[in-house]
């Protein structure tokens, strides 16, 4: 049988209530963002990580951003480049403003993980460095995942206005 386009099997599902024939570990977007950042995927993460942002005692703005992170529809100067090339490069914004030799592209791993300049902010504020971070957006510890969020909204807001 063919695989039909459209949201009918899925609104079938979700009215049945046979939530457990899911794959959300199988979805394209929550496989992508496990690639993004180099993490161990399963079942269970899949669906913590991806039902973060719905949670009711989030910020508005800080639920928003979760979800466009989680579904990579942040746009970094990466994806700004492929459609404005004069106004951007696709370079790193914070090695752009430090004059850096070595810039790296403005990817999501890079940005908000791997940027020298964000580092010290990283042992400053979450007491481990930014690479060491990343594993807490799969952590089953809901505060811990709130402060790093919160911190990556602080990055991208900082970001923003540069």
């Amino acid at each position: 049988m063919a695989h039909k386009k459209g949201s009918a099997g899925i609104r079938n599902i979700l009215l049945s209530r046979e939530y457990s024939k899911l794959k959300v570990e199988r979805d394209p977007i929550v496989v992508n963002f496990f690639n993004r950042f180099h993490l161990p995927i399963d079942r269970l993460t899949a669906k913590k990580v991806y039902k973060f942002w719905a949670m009711d005692r989030l910020d508005n703005k800080l639920s928003q951003f979760v979800y466009r992170f989680i579904n990579g529809k942040l746009k970094l100067n990466v994806h700004l480049a492929h459609f404005r090339p004069p106004l951007s490069d696709g370079m790193c914004t914070f090695c752009k403003i430090k004059n850096e030799n070595t810039m790296n592209k403005e990817t999501y791993l890079h940005l908000f993980f791997e940027c020298p300049k964000i580092d010290p902010c990283y042992r400053y504020f979450m007491g481990r460095p930014a690479f060491k971070c990343r594993e807490l957006m799969i952590s089953d510890n809901m505060l811990q995942k709130v402060i790093l969020f919160s911190f990556l909204y602080s990055i991208w807001r900082v970001r923003c206005c540069n």
